[in-house]
């Protein structure tokens, strides 16, 4: 098993940064690729990708599907898994690495691998968004499932298989190209509504009758922003922006996301004030509760 993830410009960088000093942590034998989109590069911080050359290989590449950045990802998972015979796991840059993947821990079991989406008023996960996904099944030339239904991980409703795409495992370059070709051709279905196309695409391909698919929980992709707190057995916490990290009120666990988060505090907003906020009212709050005060 193989990691990449993206290096977005400007603060994204810097996220990139920090995810990879804890991956490298987290597993310090195994190759991990850092995608970079070649057009963007003048916008990337040099100290962070200095960190990020430290800890993984460095690959150059593009953004594949006009008008839509977030394909990066996509041209990232081709571009890696067409470097080596071992499956691949993608990762968003505003991921912190606090443990290693124990639903990986016996290897990736199927051809593709991802956690649905966390709650179900997430807009094609509504309901009323099933006359959309007919469009887009019919499009691939793929039968929409009739029975096969996944859980949001938060609320627990049923909804059509749709995932989240921040944490995405896949067996094959192949499996990786097929991602991308259908998310082009999501693009042109619904030409209005493509902010989640490449999750979109990752339903589309997990119902295709040729592809395996293991459906993770959210200890492989923690949805910091809708949860308060972190699970103990976490591995990869999606905590999206700094200002999230407030949410996680236990000590040690704030300190291990802020031993790599923490350096690059200054140059986008101010956690260290965000912390001394929280740490303000948590600690009169610990003397109250424990009878200290």
């Amino acid at each position: 098993m193989e990691f990449v993830f993206c290096v977005p410009p400007n603060e994204g960088s810097q996220q990139a940064s920090a995810l990879a000093r804890s991956l490298a942590d987290q597993y310090p034998e195994t190759s991990i690729y850092a995608h970079v989109v070649s057009s963007e590069r003048s916008r990337i911080s040099d100290t962070a990708l200095e960190t990020i050359n430290e800890h993984a290989e460095i690959i150059d590449g593009e953004i594949p599907i006009d008008g839509y950045p977030v394909s990066s990802k996509l041209d990232a998972l081709v571009r890696a898994t067409e470097r080596t015979t071992e499956p691949v796991v993608f990762l968003d840059s505003d991921i912190i690495v606090l443990n290693q993947f124990s639903e990986f821990e016996n290897g990736i079991s199927a051809d593709l691998s991802a956690k649905p989406v966390d709650i179900s008023t997430q807009y094609w996960a509504t309901e009323k968004l099933h006359e959309g996904w007919r469009s887009v099944y019919d499009a691939v030339a793929v039968e929409p499932p009739q029975e096969w239904q996944v859980q949001t991980t938060v609320d627990k409703k049923s909804i059509l298989p749709y995932f989240n795409a921040g944490v995405v495992a896949v067996d094959s370059a192949a499996v990786a190209r097929r991602w991308l070709e259908v998310t082009r051709i999501v693009r042109k279905v619904i030409a209005d509504e493509t902010t989640f196309a490449d999750q979109i695409a990752l339903g589309v391909i997990a119902s295709q009758s040729d592809i395996s698919f293991r459906e993770l929980s959210e200890i492989s992709n923690w949805p910091l922003p809708i949860r308060q707190g972190i699970g103990k057995s976490a591995a990869a916490v999606h905590y999206h922006s700094y200002s999230h990290v407030d949410r996680v009120w236990k000590p040690t666990v704030r300190r291990r996301l802020l031993r790599y988060l923490e350096p690059h505090i200054s140059e986008t907003r101010s956690l260290k004030r965000l912390y001394e906020s929280v740490r303000s009212w948590w600690w009169p709050m610990k003397l109250r509760l424990f009878g200290m005060g």
